[in-house]
């Protein structure tokens, strides 16, 4: 279930509903539906604590910025800085911050950008 999404996990449910129906007194597939519906109600808090952290750090870039930030974009200048910090910084063994990452982001979609626009 690690690396399940959310088409998996509404599968299992639907099918573990469905075999419960047939099967009402199995105590072992109850116990599985449990864990299932227990797992997806983590999965999906997760995805929400994630979400608002991407529109936290969307927000902070686009005060920055001074602009509205389109999403691709932004998706693009995080993974370009994602490379460019681990290249140039934990490699050598520095101490990251979130600060020191934002940076790498508006500069990253700063040049993104300038390269776009020629």
């Amino acid at each position: 279930m690690k690396n399940w999404n959310e088409e998996d996990f509404q599968k299992a449910l639907s099918n573990h509903e469905r075999m419960l129906k047939e099967r009402p007194g199995d105590a072992e597939l109850l116990r599985k539906y449990q864990i299932i519906s227990l797992e997806y109600e983590r999965y999906k808090k997760e995805r929400e604590e994630e979400q608002t952290m991407l529109s936290q750090l969307k927000q902070k870039i686009e005060a920055r910025i001074g602009e509205p930030v389109d999403n691709g974009d932004l998706l693009t200048a995080i993974e370009m800085a994602k490379s460019d910090v681990v290249a140039n910084l934990l490699i050598l063994g520095y101490d990251v911050t979130t600060q020191m990452f934002e940076d790498a982001v508006v500069d990253c979609l700063r040049t993104y950008k300038k390269r776009i626009a020629m």
